[in-house]
């Protein structure tokens, strides 16, 4: 099984240069599930999917920035969220 773990950076200016060139790399290294921090467009989500051949995608609700794709069945989902830590800028 290959697994692939991301920061995609959010959304910074260059997320139209960015996006392209992640789902095009994605789509090579071809990982069966793969987890990405700061993703907070679902098309975005989207686009890494297709380019990647992956069945199923989910990005977590309340902007959490947490988004999974794989090619195996997603059978359930559940989310827990967490408190927010007072020592950072969301």
């Amino acid at each position: 099984m290959r697994i692939l773990s991301l920061n995609v950076w959010g959304e910074g200016q260059d997320a139209s240069i960015r996006w392209p060139l992640l789902a095009k790399a994605v789509g090579r290294l071809k990982p069966d599930f793969a987890g990405f921090q700061e993703v907070f467009q679902k098309d975005h989500l989207e686009q890494v999917r297709s380019a990647g051949s992956f069945s199923n995608a989910f990005i977590t609700p309340h902007k959490t920035g947490l988004g999974l794709l794989t090619q195996g069945i997603i059978e359930e989902k559940n989310f827990f969220l967490l408190p927010f830590s007072p020592f950072e800028d969301y």
